[in-house]
């Protein structure tokens, strides 16, 4: 099987790329050729373009047998259209070269009732390939996670182990439901085989509160003294930009972020990991 991949030297990309080159070939568009170095050292066949320029899309798609559309923009000011605009381009280089799948990685935000400039653009683009006519399946993750905590929980761990102090949003009793970036890699392979026209929520199996998640890193720390320090939202809401949390992310916190995991228990026939298994891990490589 013949993949291309947009969005290649992001955080899944990577280790899909890592993952992938050994078992198909892979084709990898990418903007950047210092953070594409590691798939050129793979072998893996890079072309340097723009996925807003349809031209450039189309030669990228001769050829191919399916898509994983990693690639996003969360710059506020063009997310909508760019990321709806680089969609529309790879659905419509699909259907001229007749590509038999693609796969399409969204959010779970594209769910919620508030929704800021990046989750709404994940919708918009979640309905251009509802109506594409081409194989699909969408994947919406959550919070994704790896051995080092990934972008999320990475930054909470370490400043819990650095100050003995959480900072939690509003009540911190919103959910959340963390999986692991090995399990995400493991769901886009099997896909790859499974021609119906699917979407998937990507959830791990423990749905948390953020205070609960908090509670657990104090506990794998070995911390007894919890310290929680609430910052209100109608603070955020003026001041949040201040201390790097945008005006999306805040009118978004409270959002549900769970699903049901047992889907894709069942019809992808695939354990998932609990997030415990590997808080110590994540600790020790805190740097």
């Amino acid at each position: 099987m013949k993949l291309l991949v947009t969005g290649g030297t992001g955080f899944v990309g990577k280790r899909l790329v890592e993952r992938f080159n050994e078992k198909f070939y892979l084709r990898m568009i990418a903007r950047s050729k210092e953070k594409a170095s590691f798939a050129q050292s793979l072998g893996v066949e890079i072309l340097y373009g723009n996925i807003l320029d349809s031209d450039f899309v189309h030669l990228a798609c001769k050829g191919i047998d399916c898509v994983i559309h990693l690639a996003a923009t969360y710059n506020l000011k063009n997310a909508v259209k760019n990321n709806v605009d680089s969609t529309k381009n790879i659905i419509y280089a699909c259907q001229r070269n007749n590509v038999n799948k693609i796969v399409f990685m969204s959010s779970i935000n594209s769910k919620f009732k508030k929704q800021g400039t990046y989750s709404l653009s994940k919708k918009l683009c979640e309905k251009e390939i509802l109506n594409s006519h081409l194989d699909y399946t969408i994947l919406r993750p959550t919070f994704i996670y790896d051995d080092n905590g990934g972008i999320f929980i990475k930054q909470l761990l370490k400043f819990i182990k650095k100050f003995r102090i959480a900072p939690i949003i509003g009540t911190g009793e919103y959910r959340i439901q963390p999986i692991h970036l090995d399990d995400v890699i493991s769901i886009i392979e099997k896909i790859l085989f499974n021609h119906k026209e699917r979407i998937y929520d990507l959830v791990g199996p423990d749905i948390l509160t953020y205070k609960t998640l908090t509670d657990m890193i104090y506990d794998s720390l070995g911390i007894k003294r919890k310290i929680k320090i609430h910052l209100p939202l109608i603070f955020l809401k003026y001041f949040g930009s201040f201390v790097g949390i945008g005006k999306d992310k805040v009118l978004e916190i409270d959002e549900d972020r769970t699903a049901n995991p047992e889907i894709i228990k069942k019809e992808l026939n695939m354990p998932l990991i609990e997030i415990a298994t590997k808080l110590d891990l994540m600790i020790r490589n805190i740097h």
